[in-house]
C-alpha cells in the first residue's frame, strides 16, 4: 500500500481509511464524509487540520479470531 494524495483523489464517501494531516504529523483512521460539505472525521469528530494523504485500510487478519 502506498499513500495517495489528495490533490490526485479522495476516498469513498464514508469508508474508513488512514489519513495523515501535515499540521501536527498526524495519522488517523477516520473517513471522508459530507456533512454539510465534505469532512474528515474520527470518533464523529471533524478534523480540521489540512490532510494531505490518505491510504486504504489493510486487510483483516486471516484465520482464527478469539
Amino acid at each position: 500500500m502506498e499513500w495517495i494524495k489528495c490533490s490526485e483523489r479522495m476516498p469513498e464517501e464514508n469508508s474508513n481509511v488512514i489519513f495523515y494531516e501535515n499540521d501536527f504529523s498526524c495519522i488517523y483512521i477516520g473517513s471522508y464524509e459530507n456533512i454539510y460539505g465534505y469532512k474528515w472525521i474520527v470518533n464523529c469528530m471533524e478534523i480540521e487540520q489540512k490532510v494531505t494523504h490518505w491510504m486504504p485500510l489493510p486487510e483483516k487478519p486471516k484465520g482464527e479470531h478469539k
